[in-house]
């Protein structure tokens, strides 16, 4: 009885102590649970409040996308005025070149004849050397004296057969001979180089450029060497270029070019040249005219277009 007695209560016991081992782990975990619940809540919080930093910066990145939308059309309207502007300019600046070139072939002829009207004449620095030859003296028309008038009987006062008295006919002898004027010389007057330069030159200012390339053609025809030739031909290379004649005005800018000595025109002359040679497909041979433009006439209107069509061909390759 003692010993079953005994086993009853040491089974009691390990009852007891495996219990509250028991319990004791169930309190643990439920400790965990509630970690692990707390740990879940927060992150839900986490997740939550990333989805609306999310949100707020696609908001932000939608905001910005449409910000630089606007920017870049803003921008490229901008790029397109300036573009317009740019060409406006280059257009503005030839204009103003062409006309300075003109003013100064008009300033530099306005010269020349103030020059030649204040020359003093030629004085002769020898007997008979530089002189006029005298006139030819014209012989003198002897004086052939009349022939005496035959005596004339006056007739008596109221005499019913008195007449008339007639004067003598004159001696053909005596008679001074008559000079038919010569007939007029029916060819027009000739024209001289310096009227037909100042013909072309009127046309040109006052744009009518056919009869300007007329009379400047005209012109070279009978002058070629003189600086009046070269501005002549400089001229009717830019009526050519202006009507869009590319090979006739890039063989006159090629021939008339190193014979310019104002440094406007020549610029001039070379750069347009250089277009000429992209309009007829030889861009390979135009780069180096533009560079020596850029090069020679630093701070002309050229100089700064050269500059330019260098970066577009440079671009376009």
């Amino acid at each position: 009885m003692t010993k079953r007695l005994c086993h009853i209560g040491m089974t009691l016991a390990l009852a007891v102590i495996l219990g509250s081992h028991a319990w004791a782990a169930s309190k643990e975990e439920i400790q965990l649970q509630v970690q692990l619940q707390n740990l879940l809540d927060q992150l839900t919080r986490i997740q939550k409040s990333m989805n609306e930093g999310v949100g707020l910066m696609n908001d932000l990145a939608t905001r910005n996308a449409d910000t630089v939308k606007k920017l870049q059309s803003t921008l490229d309207q901008l790029r397109d005025q300036l573009g317009h502007q740019e060409t406006a300019n280059d257009k503005q600046v030839e204009k103003i070149s062409s006309q300075l070139n003109t003013l100064s072939t008009a300033l530099t002829e306005m010269k020349g004849q103030v020059d030649k009207a204040l020359q003093p004449p030629a004085t002769n620095t020898s007997a008979g050397e530089g002189q006029t030859p005298p006139a030819q003296a014209v012989a003198p028309t002897p004086v052939v004296p009349a022939a005496p008038l035959p005596p004339t009987t006056t007739p008596a006062a109221n005499s019913p057969s008195s007449a008339p008295v007639s004067a003598p006919a004159p001696d053909a002898r005596t008679a001074s001979p008559i000079t038919t004027p010569a007939a007029n010389n029916s060819q027009p007057p000739t024209v001289s180089k310096q009227e037909i330069y100042e013909s072309a030159m009127e046309s040109y200012r006052s744009k009518d450029y056919e009869a300007a390339a007329l009379q400047f053609t005209k012109y070279l025809k009978v002058d070629r060497q003189s600086e009046t030739a070269v501005n002549a031909q400089f001229y009717l290379a830019q009526i050519e270029f202006d009507q869009s004649d590319f090979e006739g005005a890039l063989e006159d800018f090629t021939s008339v070019g190193p014979r310019l000595t104002d440094n406007a025109k020549a610029a001039t002359a070379q750069y347009k040249k250089a277009l000429c040679l992209i309009q007829v497909e030889r861009r390979d041979e135009a780069i180096p005219e533009l560079k020596e433009v850029v090069q020679k006439y630093p701070g002309s209107p050229e100089a700064r277009l050269a500059a330019k069509k260098l970066r577009a061909l440079r671009a376009a390759h």
